[in-house]
């Protein structure tokens, strides 16, 4: 399985979003699947090198762009993570069969899916030059708890 985004959000400076998305972690963990990061440095001084550009002048002037391979990385096991699916698909059907159990149930797994996507958006920044790791270059060489390793 290949997933090829990180944040619907459009990058615009050429570094990494301030958040991840985590469609690809659910896909990992539902299909017992490994995640394989791979960071994509496009090696120009201008923050429209990475804008798509239409048209003649999408083909001209294209920057040079390295692609780095991470290690890969095993998700955390989230247990009971069907649940999610299937109270998102009831409260779809019917709002008001959901109870706040339910409701408690869905953040503690979106929480445990955020942090399983921090360690992926981590990875990218490790493999990416400083100056594009955005917010998270401050993280990285750091444990949980901030602490520098």
């Amino acid at each position: 399985m290949l997933i090829a985004a990180y944040d619907p959000t459009p990058v615009k400076d050429g570094k990494l979003p301030a958040r991840g998305g985590y469609g690809g972690v659910y896909l990992a963990e539902i299909s017992n699947a490994i995640i394989v990061p791979i960071a994509v440095n496009i090696k120009s001084d201008s923050p429209d090198a990475v804008i798509r550009k239409k048209g003649i002048g999408g083909l001209l002037g294209r920057p040079e762009a390295e692609m780095i391979i991470g290690k890969p990385i095993v998700p955390e096991k989230i247990e009971g993570l069907k649940d999610l699916g299937e109270i998102l698909k009831r409260r779809r059907e019917d709002p008001k069969s959901v109870t706040r159990a339910d409701l408690d149930r869905i953040k503690e797994l979106q929480e445990r899916l955020k942090r399983e996507s921090d360690k992926v958006m981590l990875a990218l920044a490790e493999m990416l030059p400083e100056e594009k790791r955005g917010s998270w270059g401050e993280r990285v060489n750091h444990d949980d708890e901030g602490k520098e390793v």
